[in-house]
């Protein structure tokens, strides 16, 4: 233990309850925080590992029990306290405000609280999140000015522990499950992290489900079980089989069968994928066999998820080569790890979490039938032993491991002939990932076909081959006892040589000149008036392109002004006005005085920019900055457009 006998705690918990109604999340708990020590929280899920952070944070009060900060009795703690304090969370399901930048995110916890801030404060944020990022997790990529919901799951999850890194006075630094999106290298940099706090002083405990994790970064570990403490130990004297043990659970290892040797169980392939490319992927070429299972591993944003997403694009076209060069024999389902952007509907409960992509199988008729309905849910609540009060229970009353639980069982439960799953044991247990594999094997039995797609390289073992991918390319297949996480590791660091492939030498002259953005305008363009001039060929005289390029020119400013707005993919609302302007312009100044005329269009083309920089610099929503710009347009239009001469009175 690293702390001395006679050290009084930073802070404590004495005799911690904690109810929601009728359940009973907590139960006498007690908890001794020392400085400068690692702790290890384990437990399965619904164990109370969350609600008791959320206590220790001030989010939660305690229904009973005492909390000391260095001694000292707290009647009341509140998340003030928690702060002052110097105790920090880096959540689970993160804390980050999506709609804004990383910078922002940061410069949010140190915002000066002024009526008028120092200029260039934007610019001293985003170095300073620079510098952030890039000490803690070195050669991470993230753009700070990017919005954080345009992020990976394991970008959010960096993001989020170097916030919160950045707490004042920091004594105590919770991570609640900090590495179920990061990649083995970016864990490796978060352990080193832990290790620089710990010898500051800095008291930090370490929530994971990764037991050989918590055995490498722990100085010691506590197991709680149903809200109760159920033990204590030093990660020096204990196999992580005992501590699986002491958990309640048990882990084994699931023997490969004859389908390992890559075209499953009769030879046929559920999925085919040859050559794909496009977008971060480069030339991708696998295959998944009826009843075996295929992993996808390498470093977090090789491409793993754009590859998996468009093999479930492609269901749409099955049974036929797709123009993406990807052939689905069957139907599909998806499992995401990401349950609270893209899994779970946070309004229902768990019936109908787990029902609503199987509804074919519980029609009666045209409707649903309530009796089937109640037994399908039914039946996957107790195979996967659900810790709620039963289906009706609301999702969000779960735990994160429960409710991934309902995710699993909604796409196993469809029957679907290939079964997708985006890392979907992140921030389960020992226990819930060994009852995954079991029906995951049961569903290989059954002659289905797996993708399997894990940030946890040792998970990959289970599979019967496994695709390793680096840079958007998959660098080597491993097949059966060959699946191992010192060969996924390595191959997850091979360089692949990007294969540039211009796409117009591809499909010929012919489809290029009709993709170019350039040349396809202007050949219409020009088909267009020799059509016209066949038919009338008054047009090609003098007066007749002069009348042409004039009507042309306000058509062309505008929409050289809409480019930065409209190119990339916002909405112009002002664009009647704005031609309405341009108009004016050619018509009033620039027939008068060609000069005056040429420079008062390129002003109306830098207003455009500068309205498409203050919509993308300043995140403000383009159709608000557009409906607002087009009545200064009008008015522009108005004042430029001479006023008609008034006949003098006479008598």
């Amino acid at each position: 233990m690293k702390h001395k006998e006679n050290q009084t705690p930073y802070m404590e918990l004495q005799g911690i309850d904690r109810f929601f109604g009728i359940t009973k999340a907590l139960q006498k708990v007690d908890l001794q925080i020392y400085s400068g020590e690692v702790i290890g929280l384990v437990g399965p899920n619904g164990a109370g590992k969350s609600t008791m952070m959320k206590i220790l944070t001030g989010v939660l009060p305690p229904t009973a029990g005492t909390i000391l900060l260095e001694g000292s009795a707290r009647e009341k703690y509140t998340t003030r306290d928690s702060k002052e304090a110097g105790i920090a969370c880096a959540y689970q399901d993160l804390s980050l405000c999506t709609n804004l930048s990383v910078y922002e995110n940061f410069a949010m916890l140190n915002v000066e609280h002024t009526l008028v801030g120092k200029p260039g404060w934007r610019a001293r944020a985003q170095a300073e999140a620079k510098e952030l990022l890039e000490r803690y997790f070195p050669g991470n990529n993230i753009d700070v000015q990017k919005a954080v919901e345009k992020l990976s799951l394991a970008e959010r999850q960096i993001v989020e522990i170097c916030k919160t890194l950045m707490t004042d006075h920091l004594k105590v630094l919770i991570l609640d499950e900090p590495t179920s999106a990061l990649s083995t290298d970016k864990a490796g940099q978060l352990h080193q992290v832990v290790k620089e706090l710990s010898d500051k002083g800095v008291a930090v405990i370490y929530i994971s489900h990764k037991l050989d994790e918590i055995k490498l970064v722990s100085d010691r570990i506590l197991l709680l079980r149903n809200g109760q403490n159920a033990g204590a130990c030093d990660p020096d004297e204990i196999t992580t089989q005992e501590l699986i043990g002491m958990m309640g659970g048990e882990m084994t290892r699931r023997e490969r069968g004859e389908a390992a040797a890559g075209e499953g169980a009769d030879g046929k392939r559920l999925v085919d994928v040859k050559n794909l490319t496009g977008g971060q992927l480069q030339d991708i070429t696998m295959h998944v066999g009826r009843g075996e299972i295929v992993g996808i591993s390498g470093l977090v944003g090789s491409g793993q998820t754009e590859l998996l997403n468009a093999i479930f694009s492609a269901r749409r076209h099955q049974g036929s080569r797709t123009k993406n060069g990807v052939l689905i024999d069957g139907t599909v389902s998806y499992v995401s790890g990401d349950r609270a952007k893209e899994g779970v509907f946070q309004l229902w409960d768990i019936f109908d979490n787990i029902l609503i992509a199987n509804l074919d199988q519980v029609k009666s008729g045209v409707l649903l039938d309530q009796k089937k309905s109640e037994g399908l849910a039914q039946h996957w609540y107790d195979k996967l032993k659900f810790r709620a009060e039963g289906i009706h229970s609301p999702i969000m009353s779960l735990s994160g491991g429960n409710q991934q639980k309902a995710l699993i069982a909604r796409g196993i439960a469809s029957g679907a002939d290939v079964i997708i799953l985006n890392d979907p044991t992140a921030g389960v247990d020992i226990e819930t990932k060994q009852e995954i594999y079991n029906l995951l094997e049961e569903a290989k039995n059954e002659g289905r076909g797996i993708i399997l797609y894990s940030t946890e390289d040792s998970e990959i073992e289970i599979c019967d081959r496994a695709y390793i991918m680096h840079e958007g390319a998959i660098t080597e297949e491993l097949v059966g006892e060959n699946i191992t996480v010192p060969n996924i590791v390595k191959a997850s660091f091979e360089d692949v040589a990007k294969k540039q492939v211009k796409e117009e030498v591809k499909r010929g002259k012919l489809a290029a000149i009709g993709s170019s953005r350039i040349l396809l305008p202007v050949l219409t363009m020009v088909f267009m008036i020799l059509a016209n001039a066949y038919m009338n060929p008054n047009i090609l005289s003098y007066f007749g392109v002069r009348t042409l390029i004039g009507s042309a020119v306000p058509l062309v400013f505008a929409a050289l002004g809409q480019m930065f707005i409209v190119v990339s993919g916002d909405i112009d609302m002002g664009n009647g006005y704005s031609i309405g302007l341009v108009n004016v312009l050619v018509a009033v100044i620039l027939t008068a005085n060609p000069l005056m005329g040429v420079i008062s269009l390129l002003l109306f083309i830098t207003a455009y920019v500068l309205m498409g920089a203050l919509i993308h610099v300043r995140n403000i929503p383009a159709i608000v900055v557009t409906l607002g710009a087009q009545f200064i347009w009008l008015g522009i239009a108005w004042c430029s457009v001479p006023l008609p001469a008034v006949p003098a009175r006479t008598g």
